[in-house]
């Protein structure tokens, strides 16, 4: 048993407002979480394939550059770097969970810290099931009620559910993990996209050569 990263970012809004469309004072009609799992230094992968990105693209700001900002030509190239990193390397996971809102049960709308939460935990706890350790670095949109509800979420579902001995720490953002975190963005934008946009490349490539698991409750 060894030791896990999960990096996590979303695309996508919580909102419930569907008369109106998405950027147009409507909600998102879709929400994707993004995680990103390294065995032991395995992370560190994520960060330094955007750096090489970056470069490869000539882009020298030192401001985040995020998905929504990409031209077509790069979005793709992004799917195909991050494809063959999942080939490469046998101790990394790309893992997606996306719902369609308006799939979701009237009473859970407004409860985004539950949602997120609980799409997390399915989606990860299976992944690091075999871990003795993990760390979990996510987006800061867990923390908005000060109460940190996704750890909590994974761990009922490692020790009750799922009958695992694994330990989860939550590790806060910090420099030497912005980079995977853009991996992060970059990897839920490709899958957002395609969902709410019908722009389809990077997810196609993604799909086709296998590089993610995808997750779909309400679908």
């Amino acid at each position: 048993m060894s030791n896990g990263l999960v990096l996590m970012d979303e695309s996508g809004d919580l909102g419930w407002d569907f008369s109106a469309p998405y950027r147009q004072g409507g909600s998102s009609r879709f929400f994707t979480i993004a995680a990103a799992l390294g065995h032991n230094n395995e992370h560190r992968k994520f960060g330094q394939m955007v750096r090489d990105f970056r470069q490869a693209h000539g882009w020298t700001s030192k401001h985040e550059k995020k998905w929504i900002h990409l031209g077509d030509a790069a979005k793709l190239d992004f799917a195909k770097r991050a494809a063959d990193l999942r080939k490469k390397q046998a101790n990394v996971k790309l893992l997606v969970s996306v719902i369609e809102k308006q799939r979701v049960p009237p009473q859970i709308h407004g409860h985004h810290h539950l949602i997120y939460s609980w799409m997390a935990s399915s989606l990860v706890a299976p992944a690091i099931r075999e871990l003795r350790q993990a760390s979990l670095c996510p987006d800061e949109l867990n923390y908005g009620n000060g109460q940190s509800l996704i750890d909590n979420f994974i761990r009922q579902n490692l020790w009750f559910n799922l009958r695992t001995k694994t330990e989860l720490h939550l590790v806060p953002r910090s420099k030497a993990l912005e980079d995977g975190l853009s991996f992060c963005d970059f990897l839920a934008g490709a899958v957002q996209s395609h969902f709410e946009d019908g722009k389809s490349a990077p997810f196609n490539h993604l799909t086709q050569s296998n590089a993610i698991f995808l997750h779909m409750p309400w679908h």
